[in-house]
This record gives C-alpha cells, sequence and structure tokens, in this order.
C-alpha cells in the first residue's frame, strides 16, 4: 500500500514539476589556472627579493670604517650639543641685556622730561647761581628792586634744587645698568662658538672623505636598495591582478547563484500556480457539482422506483411521460450496485400463466396424479425497492392492490412536493457554496499574507 500511495506523490509531483532552466555557473577552471600563473609570478620575484638581499647583506662597508664613523657621528652630536647649550646661553644673556637696556632708557627718560624744564643739567649749577645771586645782593650796590627779585629767584632756584637731588640717585642707577650692560657683553664675547664649529667641520670633513672613500660600495647598495623596492612594486601589481581576478570571479558567482534563486523562484511560483489553478478548477467542478446534484428534481429516484413498481405489479401501467423498464437500471441506480433487472417472460406475473400467490408443492393422490400448489412470490429487488419506500411487504397476491394503492400515494406525494424541495436543496447548495467560497477566500488570503510575510523576511536576509 505504501508502494501505490509513493506512486501517487510520484505522480502528483511530475504533474505540477516544471522544468528548470539551465543557468551555466562561473569557470572556477579559469580562475584557477590564472591565479596558479600569478602565484608562480609572486614565487620567482620572491626569489629575486632572497637574492637581492643576499647581495645587499655582502656588499658593507669595512667594519673599520664604520668604527671610525661611528666615533666621528659620535663626537659630531656632542658637538651640536655643545653648539646648542652656547646658543642657549647666549640667548639667556642677549634676554637680560635687552630687559636692562630697556630700564635705562626709561631711567634717561625720567631724567630728560625734568631737565628739559630748566636751563641746568646739575646740582652743581644750581648752587652756582644761587652762591652768584648772593654774592650780588651782599654787595650792596643793587638797587631795593633787584634784591627783592634775587632773593625771590634764590628761593625758587633751592625747590628746583630738591627735584635736581633726585636725579642724581637716578643717575647712579643709569651708570650701574651700563656697567651691567658692558659686563654681560664681555660675558657673551666668552661665549664664542667659532672654535666648536671649526672642529665641527673638521670632523664633518672627515666624515666626507670616508663617504667618498666608500662611495662604490654605498653606490652598489643603493643600486641593490632600488632593485630591492622595484621588485616590491612589481610584487603589487601582482597582488592587484590576483585581487581583480578574484573580484571578478566573485562577481560572476554573486550573479550566478542569483540567477539560481531567481529560476528557483519562478519555478517554485510556476509549480504553484499549476497547483493554483488545479485547486481552483477542483474547486469550480466541486461547486457545478453541488449545484447540479441541488438542481436534480428531489425524489427522482424514489418517483423512478415507484414507476417501475407499478408496472411490475400491473403491466399495463404507463408511465405518464416515460417508461423505464426493469433492464434500464434505473430503479435502484443509487444502491451500491444493486439492480433490479427485467423478470424473463415466464415470470411475469400475467392472468394466463402465474398467480400472484402459488401454492406449495403438495403430493394429491386424485386421479394418481401429482397436484402442485401455487405459491405468492416477489423478486428481491422488489422488496428492497418496497422497504426502502416503506411500503408494506404484500403476502399474497390479494395484497397487491393495496400495495398499488400505497405506491400511487406515495407517487403523488412526491410529485406534489418535488418543485418545493427542489428549489429548498437549490438554496441549501448556493448557501454551502457561498460558505465554502468563504472558507477559500480566508485560504487563499492567510496564503497571500504567509508569502509576502516570507518574502519580506527574505528581501531583510538579503539586504
Amino acid at each position: 500500500m505504501s508502494s501505490a500511495y509513493d506512486r501517487e506523490d510520484r505522480e502528483e509531483r511530475d504533474e505540477f514539476r516544471v522544468q528548470k532552466r539551465f543557468i551555466k555557473g562561473p569557470d572556477t577552471k579559469a580562475r584557477d589556472e590564472k591565479l596558479g600563473q600569478l602565484n608562480a609570478q609572486l614565487k620567482q620575484k620572491d626569489q629575486q627579493l632572497t637574492e637581492v638581499n643576499a647581495l645587499i647583506n655582502k656588499n658593507v662597508t669595512d667594519p673599520k670604517v664604520q668604527a671610525q664613523r661611528k666615533e666621528l657621528i659620535a663626537e659630531l652630536g656632542e658637538l651640536k650639543k655643545t653648539q646648542g647649550d652656547l646658543k642657549g646661553k647666549r640667548e639667556v644673556i642677549n634676554a637680560k641685556v635687552k630687559e636692562i637696556d630697556g630700564q635705562l632708557k626709561r631711567k634717561i627718560a625720567e631724567i630728560s622730561s625734568i631737565t628739559s624744564k630748566h636751563s641746568f643739567k646739575t646740582v652743581a649749577d644750581i648752587d652756582a647761581k644761587i652762591a652768584k645771586s648772593e654774592d650780588l645782593i651782599s654787595s650792596g650796590e643793587l638797587s631795593l628792586v633787584e634784591e627783592r627779585r634775587l632773593v625771590k629767584e634764590i628761593s625758587s632756584l633751592r625747590k628746583v634744587r630738591k627735584d635736581f637731588g633726585s636725579l642724581e640717585v637716578q643717575q647712579k642707577s643709569i651708570d650701574n645698568d651700563k656697567a651691567k650692560i658692558a659686563e654681560l657683553k664681555q660675558e657673551l664675547t666668552g661665549l664664542n662658538s667659532r672654535e666648536v664649529s671649526a672642529k665641527f667641520d673638521a670632523i664633518q670633513k672627515q666624515l666626507d672623505e670616508l663617504t667618498l672613500s666608500n662611495k662604490s660600495v654605498n653606490e652598489k647598495r643603493n643600486s641593490l636598495f632600488d632593485r630591492r623596492t622595484a621588485i616590491h612594486g612589481e610584487k603589487d601589481v601582482i597582488y592587484k591582478e590576483i585581487r581583480a581576478v578574484r573580484a571578478a570571479y566573485d562577481d560572476q558567482y554573486k550573479k550566478f547563484k542569483q540567477a539560481m534563486a531567481e529560476e528557483k523562484k519562478r519555478v517554485i511560483d510556476e509549480e504553484k500556480n499549476l497547483r493554483q489553478a488545479k485547486a481552483k478548477s477542483e474547486r469550480k467542478s466541486k461547486l457545478e457539482k453541488e449545484l447540479a446534484e441541488a438542481s436534480q428534481p428531489a425524489f427522482e429516484y424514489e418517483i423512478e422506483t415507484i414507476h417501475t413498481l407499478l408496472h411490475y405489479f400491473d403491466p399495463s401501467y404507463v408511465k405518464p411521460v416515460k417508461s423505464i423498464s426493469f433492464n434500464s437500471g434505473s430503479l435502484v441506480n443509487e444502491r451500491k450496485g444493486r439492480v433490479i433487472e427485467q423478470v424473463s417472460a415466464d415470470e411475469i406475473i400475467s392472468k394466463e400463466n402465474f398467480d400472484f400467490i402459488q401454492g406449495s408443492n403438495n403430493r394429491s393422490k386424485k386421479g394418481g396424479k401429482k397436484q402442485h400448489a401455487k405459491k405468492f412470490t416477489l423478486e428481491p429487488d422488489v422488496i428492497a425497492s418496497l422497504g426502502d419506500l416503506q411500503i408494506n411487504l404484500p403476502v399474497s397476491k390479494e395484497d397487491t392492490a393495496s400495495t398499488f394503492a400505497e405506491l400511487k400515494t406515495k407517487l403523488d406525494a412526491y410529485v406534489n412536493s418535488q418543485e418545493e424541495v427542489t428549489k429548498k436543496n437549490v438554496e441549501i447548495a448556493q448557501a454551502k457554496i457561498a460558505k465554502m467560497e468563504a472558507q477559500w477566500a480566508k485560504e487563499d488570503a492567510e496564503e497571500a499574507a504567509k508569502l509576502a510575510a516570507e518574502e519580506a523576511t527574505e528581501e531583510a536576509d538579503e539586504e
């Protein structure tokens, strides 16, 4: 049984199977061959670098020359440090000289502002003028007016002398500043770096001579260094080509995966469409079948069965529209394989041949002949049909009349209610169809929402 199920599953899959298109993938072999060539070139460049580095290590300066050069460079470093110290000291002294010179100029300006108001330059000049005026007053040769004028002038000169008294202190400060500046300049003279500069030039000259004597070695080493740099540049070009080959392959592979995904989606969509089309077709067929079955006249089977039974009990009975004989298979076409067949000619109940009731086989001695009583019998299918119609079975020929009447009554009841019941069946079927359509619409909407959510999730994952 499982094999039958498997066969049905395979047949269903084959029914909805969509042929996939062939999508060619990127040429991995071509990529590997190209990368192999480039890696071989890299290996060759690495070998060249090894050889160049070996030559650089081989072409070195004489160790004694290197030691001497190292000592001279160390001495130059010390001289540079000494020059830096001297420069720092000179800068400090120059800053002090500048500071004192500023103070000196400020003090001289203050003295000038005082002496510029008078014709006297010093206190001695004022004292001399006062003494001279006093001598003139003491001589008695002056008039009273002249004496008063000189007395007043002497009083003014004494006030001026007080102002000039403070200038002596200021002048001493100026003289001290000038002495400090001279002293600092003398100190600057002692910080002269000419000797250091001369020694620096001499050591530099020795270094230049060593470099010149080692020129051939240096030139060869520089040439080797240039060659090594060039090889590194060539390797960078090869690396760039490798990255380009890999990037091109990755781009092709990405497009291949995208094409495969699109093809897979196309196949899934088409197979889904096929399934949906079949499902819709089956739904439509089911709805049409429901409606067709409901639209069939009600009690059609029962009416046809009654017509057949009426003809069975009375062969002279004729169906009003169309007679259906027993051998037509319409009497019990809805029963599982059971068909009421036409009885043979010798079994038809008629006045000439048989009675409905046959007697049992009893032996009679009258006339010395055996007599057979007639016995009433019914076909099995007739019995089943009467039972389905809930009609009492006749047990004798005389009962067939009442059975016939019951069948007619049942027939009239079916015919009279057939239209109403048929209409009701159609309404029930339409309601059922509407319910089924609503359920299918709901399922389709849920399926569409589910697919939309899955597609959104896939798009988010791709991003």
